[in-house]
């Protein structure tokens, strides 16, 4: 069972809301404001956002590891290594891979590659049992 939180909604595992925060600070932004791409980023965005929330609400919960309850810091090796064993939704990668791409391509005035790229994450999220 998931973790609840004061008003009775399951949260997210702290391993899982980790990874997507840091994604999300991760991927490049501002400069796709420059770009003729930016509104269907930003849109993009939002989806890719609501897509990944809803796959971890509905995804495993990792149980806590012995070294976790030792108050030690998790390294990126080891986040990456827990997130493989419980991805819920491995398309989810690609969906924000193929996003940064259309960011890049944005920065760099490449509106047809931006929109492939954003076409990319479209059909990936579009895509049932991905």
């Amino acid at each position: 069972m998931g973790d609840r939180s004061s008003t009775g909604r399951r949260r997210l595992p702290p391993l899982l809301f980790s990874s997507l925060l840091i994604g999300a600070i991760l991927l490049p932004g501002g400069e796709a404001e420059a770009g003729s791409c930016a509104r269907g980023i930003s849109r993009m965005q939002a989806r890719l956002d609501r897509a990944l929330e809803n796959r971890a609400a509905a995804g495993p919960f990792a149980p806590e590891s012995t070294f976790a309850t030792r108050s030690r810091q998790p390294t990126p090796a080891t986040i990456a290594a827990a997130e493989s064993r419980y991805d819920g939704w491995p398309a989810g990668g690609r969906a924000v891979a193929a996003l940064a791409r259309a960011r890049r391509a944005d920065a760099s005035g490449d509106a047809s590659a931006c929109r492939a790229a954003l076409r990319r994450v479209e059909r990936i999220i579009a895509r049932p049992g991905n």
